[in-house]
């Protein structure tokens, strides 16, 4: 019986200290000419490994898969490049986004901006002829394309 309650207790101790898993579905809805259209959907993995987190987006079509990691202790995403936190948030719902660039004071001709909180990950992607946003409903109304607008109104300023 002792035994038991041992392992009982040591498994217990061991289980608290992994790392939780979140995964969920998100739809990605592109924005095309003043209006939002469904693209896709994909599963949302974030799985914290000590000061970084990983995200990764799958898509039935693999060549749709985003992969990235944040440092928390740095404040920066790593996509295919390095994305620094700029001076300006977005606010959603009384929740915070902060809006990160992949240049440092976005001299590069066409910067790209990627909304991002820690809890979500990803919720929009304005980049030169290919900005999206990543949302929990697969149905978009005039709320949702009112959101976008005030995105690209808040990176532009």
């Amino acid at each position: 019986m002792r035994k038991i309650l041992q392992i009982v207790l040591f498994g217990t101790l061991f289980s608290c200290n992994q790392k939780e898993l979140i995964s969920e579905k998100l739809y990605v809805h592109q924005f095309v000419s003043n209006e939002l259209v469904y693209r896709h959907s994909l599963v949302l993995t974030i799985e914290p490994k000590d000061s970084v987190i990983n995200y990764s987006y799958l898509a039935k079509d693999s060549q749709k898969n985003i992969s990235f990691r944040y440092d928390v202790n740095k404040d920066f995403l790593i996509v295919d490049d390095s994305f620094i936190p700029t001076n300006k948030k977005f606010f959603l719902d009384d929740t915070e986004y902060k809006i990160y660039s992949d240049s440092e004071n976005n001299s590069t001709s066409h910067p790209r901006f990627i909304l991002f909180r820690k809890e979500y990950g990803i919720l929009a992607n304005v980049a030169y002829g290919a900005d999206f946003i990543f949302m929990k409903d697969s149905i978009i109304g005039i709320r949702d394309l009112n959101i976008f607008n005030k995105i690209l109104s808040k990176i532009n300023e």
